[in-house]
């Protein structure tokens, strides 16, 4: 039974030391990009949500080229799709008509490694800071607390330093305009204080 999941471990290093210690345990870079994601809702309340449940209420554009979420807004419409700047305009107009407004604006890094079946994606988020969000598909067979254990103990081995001991929510952390943590991203844990 697969048990994929994802967690973003926020690191000590900087970006560039981030990739160091990649390509040093055999990464590959698979590309770099800057990623800009405009949420938007309507009448949102996340005060009990995980991270996977903002996620999914929201409605989100993509470096203004793609909208995802659209069912949210219109059952009809196809979940997601790539607009021009003028349908873009068009859907913006229509969401803002019908009561939705901006809930997040984010911008980030996206630099992808690969090696084998895991991934690492390097994201320095606004407000937030440096998160590796590490997926390791050769180990989906395990339960997600054995998945999230072997990946934290992989970060360590290759030299990352972690903030804290759990993963960060970036919805989340958004939302509550303090880090909030889980392990699997879907599951809500109390807050953990910052280090004095």
């Amino acid at each position: 039974m697969k048990n994929q999941f994802e967690v973003a471990f926020k690191i000590n290093q900087s970006l560039e030391q981030a990739e160091k210690l990649l390509i040093e345990n055999g990464f590959e870079q698979m590309f770099k990009t800057i990623t800009h994601d405009v949420y938007f809702g309507k009448n949102v309340n996340f005060d009990n949500c995980s991270e996977a449940e903002i996620k999914a209420s929201l409605i989100r554009c993509r470096n203004f080229t793609s909208l995802e979420n659209l069912h949210i807004f219109d059952t009809s419409l196809p979940d997601r799709v790539k607009v021009d700047f003028s349908t873009l305009v068009t859907y913006l107009q229509k969401f803002v008509e019908s009561g939705y407004e901006v809930v997040f604006d984010t911008k980030k890094t996206d630099w992808v490694y690969k090696k084998g079946e895991c991934y690492h994606q390097l994201q320095n988020i606004e407000k937030i800071g440096l998160l590796d969000y590490v997926e390791n598909k050769e180990i989906s067979s395990l339960s997600k607390e054995q998945q999230f254990n072997e990946i934290k103990n992989q970060m360590l081995e290759m030299g990352f330093t972690l903030s804290h001991p759990l993963g960060v929510d970036k919805l989340r952390s958004l939302y509550h305009n303090k880090l909030m943590f889980s392990y699997d991203q879907t599951a809500v844990y109390e807050e953990q204080k910052e280090k004095e």
